[in-house]
């Protein structure tokens, strides 16, 4: 499983780890986006592309899956 979060200042909890749930097109715009899943299922979509975005990728084992 892997995790992201940003690292920007001004970006949705800032710093703190999320679950990458999905990569997906908007069908309006276009644009790439990561479906993002926080510690208390809270979820957000980030612009995939986003040069201002900050993001950092870590993978994460789920203690107990293979």
């Amino acid at each position: 499983m892997q995790q992201i979060r940003t690292m920007h200042p001004y970006g949705f909890r800032s710093g703190d780890w999320a679950i990458l749930r999905h990569r997906l097109t908007d069908p309006m715009t276009g644009r790439d986006l990561y479906l993002v899943e926080f510690g208390d299922y809270a979820t957000d979509f980030w612009v995939a592309d986003d040069p201002d975005g900050q993001y950092e990728f870590r993978d994460w084992a789920v203690p107990g899956l293979a």
